[in-house]
Formats: structure tokens, sequence, C-alpha cells
């Protein structure tokens, strides 16, 4: 799906073996009231789902700062990802 949106990302593939070398924590929420699917690609290609937000309501992006949940993500639904540098 990535290389549809992005042909160059299709042309060189990552390494068949899992990359070594320090990691970064990605972590990822949602705060929205129905499920997102993230897909990513770089040294590791993957995708994530992430489970709607049961307690989070639909606003626009100018009603963001007025509306947006203020408890941090606590409890929203999240992933975390180990990625490799690159």
């Amino acid at each position: 799906e990535i290389a549809d949106d992005r042909p160059a990302a299709g042309k060189r593939l990552p390494p068949s073996k899992r990359p070594g070398g320090a990691r970064m924590e990605l972590v990822i929420s949602n705060d929205a009231p129905n499920t997102v699917e993230v897909l990513y690609t770089g040294p590791v290609t993957g995708t994530i789902t992430l489970r709607a937000c049961a307690g989070c309501e639909r606003y626009s992006a100018s009603e963001g700062p007025r509306r947006a949940c203020r408890a941090s993500g606590r409890n929203y639904p999240k992933a975390r990802l180990q990625l490799p540098a690159g």
C-alpha cells in the first residue's frame, strides 16, 4: 500500500534479516472514535492497527484546541515500536 502512494518506496526492499544496532521507541496512540491503520517503511516495514478509542469523539482541526482530550493519551489505544535507525 505504501508503494502505491510512493512508488519509490518499493524499489529497494529492506534486508531479509532483522537489522542490528541501536533502536528508537516510537509510541503511536489513537484518539479517534474509529480504528486506525498505520503503515511504516524504512529498514523495517510493517503495519499496526490501533483499535478505536471508546470515549473519544470526532472533531475538526479548528476545534482541536478546544475539544481535544486533555488526558494526555494515558488511556488511548497505543502501540510501541522499537525501530532501528534510518
